[in-house]
This record gives structure tokens, C-alpha cells and sequence, in this order.
């Protein structure tokens, strides 16, 4: 099963790209790259439940360029650029 953590609120749920089930946000647009480093496609178990701790404090979340870059090449497209992702 996959693992992803919300960016909104820091719980766990099972698609990067899907509704959190706890607060009903859904990434969009160049939030669909910060969901992807927010899943087990980029994170091990451990940095997910340190990044989830660090949403749940009301840290904010702020990928830099080169993780953002990481994303798009991981995705295999713009995601900002491609509404339908």
C-alpha cells in the first residue's frame, strides 16, 4: 500500500494525489509536486513520520527548486503545466 501525508494537516493517506481523509484537501497544480515528496515514492516511513510531526505543529511546508525539479522529473511532466495530473 502506498503512504502519503498530507500536506494541510499531516495525516497519513494512501495516494499522493488523492483527498486526505482527515481534512479533505487535495493537492493541486504545484501542490501535486509537494504531495509527490510527500509520499513513499520519495520518503522512507521514517522522514514521512518526521515531516507528518512537523505539518501537525503547524511547521509549513517549503520544497525548494531542486526538490520541486525532482518531482517534475520523477512525474515525467509539468505539473503546474498539466491540469489533468
Amino acid at each position: 500500500m502506498s503512504r502519503a501525508i498530507c500536506v494541510r494537516c499531516g495525516h497519513d493517506k494512501g495516494a499522493w494525489a488523492g483527498v486526505c481523509p482527515a481534512c479533505g484537501h487535495r493537492p493541486e497544480e504545484e501542490g501535486m509536486l509537494v504531495a509527490w515528496l510527500l509520499s513513499d515514492e520519495h520518503l522512507d516511513d521514517s522522514a514521512l513520520d518526521r515531516a507528518a510531526s512537523r505539518i501537525r505543529r503547524g511547521e509549513p511546508v517549503r520544497a525548494s527548486d531542486r526538490m520541486l525539479a525532482t518531482a517534475r522529473a520523477a512525474l515525467g511532466r509539468d505539473a503546474q503545466g498539466d491540469p489533468g495530473l
